[in-house]
């Protein structure tokens, strides 16, 4: 699972270890274990790197507005992807987006 922010992966990281799920991990300084599981880190932290299933996290209009930079992180995030993404938002879906969403 992907977010725009470390400490916004530490949050959703602190809410998912309330569930049920196994085997969930927090990734900082680029410490991915490439074994099966869940993990949970920034965009920054992926950034050359492929994953079989990727989840962003808030890929809304909120958090990624229409700004060069936001632009480059969600690019990073979406090509990580090398089977599955799966996009997540609440409320209006980024601007950068909604053309995928509408296929």
């Amino acid at each position: 699972m992907l977010t725009r922010t470390q400490e916004s992966a530490e949050k959703l990281f602190d809410g998912l270890q309330r569930t049920d799920l196994s085997k969930l991990r927090l990734i900082r300084d680029q410490e991915f274990t490439f074994t099966p599981g869940i993990e949970v880190t920034d965009i920054t932290q992926t950034k050359g790197l492929e994953f079989d299933s990727v989840i962003i996290a808030d890929a809304d209009a909120s958090t990624y507005g229409p700004d060069i930079r936001s632009r480059q992180l969600l690019y990073v995030g979406v090509t990580r992807a090398a089977h599955q993404l799966w996009l997540l938002h609440c409320g209006n879906p980024s601007s950068l987006i909604t053309g995928i969403l509408d296929k």
